[in-house]
């Protein structure tokens, strides 16, 4: 299976070096994003010497983010739309970069979250630009990557009020990715005082479908939650794998602009996910 995964991911680069995914159903553009690369990047490396057919692909995607890499390194999700950046692309691109041994721009990226955080809300948001702040448009999701990022616990009690009321303006599946990010945190050390292991366990004990389902899987595996309901959960996200070897495709995502609502789908980001899933699901075996 993870053979199957691999080979779908190859076949799935655009010419940008990006994984190929879809956005908005009615025109099916290349989203040609920076954000699945950095996902799969961290998701692999620790892996790379246990499963020598990661290391190309790892270091094709590395090679071909870097090609896009920003001054400052104020990372923005797409490589060929001008949108402003996002601080949930350079966080995750902090906290990638620098565990393949490459710097990154810390002190500047920090200095310039400090000055997008709504101090009364104990949260940085959504993309660095003057809307964001006024409209103080804090994301549950978003914070808990900035948090991986900086290590400031600063965050942790807006975190602690995510966990209670999930919030995202992007994220279809609020609860589950913060979940799944959280495991992140976990595995970093960083808990905001939050039961993570509890709070998975009470998510994947639910009748879960879909991204959620792919999310609370790896999420669960990530923080080492092991037993039956997991096995259950990753015969069923199996069990819809296509020929190819990779995921139908999910809706994620959603944002708007002048021309409308557009929602965000594809194959590639929950393949990414599952394979992150399977990657933990086998972390300590034989």
């Amino acid at each position: 299976m993870l053979d199957s995964l691999i080979t779908f991911l190859w076949s799935s680069l655009t010419p940008y070096g990006t994984f190929r995914a879809y956005w908005d159903v009615r025109d099916t553009l290349e989203d040609n994003n920076i954000f699945i690369n950095l996902l799969f990047l961290d998701a692999v490396r620790p892996h790379l010497e246990r499963y020598p057919r990661l290391k190309p692909l790892a270091d094709s995607v590395l090679k071909a983010t870097l090609k896009y890499r920003p001054p400052g390194d104020m990372w923005r999700y797409w490589v060929n739309i001008e949108i402003p950046p996002d601080f949930d692309d350079i966080s995750l691109a902090g906290i990638v970069l620098p565990s393949y041994g490459l710097k990154f721009d810390t002190a500047t990226v920090i200095d310039t979250m400090r000055r997008y955080t709504d101090t009364s809300r104990s949260c940085v948001v959504l993309f660095k630009d003057d809307i964001s702040m006024l409209k103080r448009r804090c994301d549950c999701a978003v914070n808990v990557n900035v948090l991986r990022f900086t290590r400031d616990t600063f965050l942790c009690k807006f975190i602690r009020q995510c966990v209670r009321s999930p919030f995202s303006y992007t994220y279809l599946q609020p609860k589950g990715f913060m979940l799944y990010f959280l495991s992140k945190a976990y595995r970093e050390g960083i808990t905001c005082g939050i039961d993570v292991k509890g709070e998975i366990k009470r998510f994947v004990s639910e009748d879960l479908e879909g991204m959620d389902l792919i999310l609370g899987f790896a999420a669960a595996t990530n923080v080492g939650i092991k037993g039956k309901r997991i096995e259950e959960m990753m015969e069923q996200i199996r069990s819809q794998l296509l020929p190819d070897g990779g995921l139908p495709s999910y809706v994620y995502f959603r944002t708007t602009n002048d021309k409308g609502r557009y929602l965000f789908f594809g194959r590639t980001l929950p393949t990414v996910l599952f394979l992150d899933g399977i990657l933990k699901y086998y972390e300590k075996r034989p």
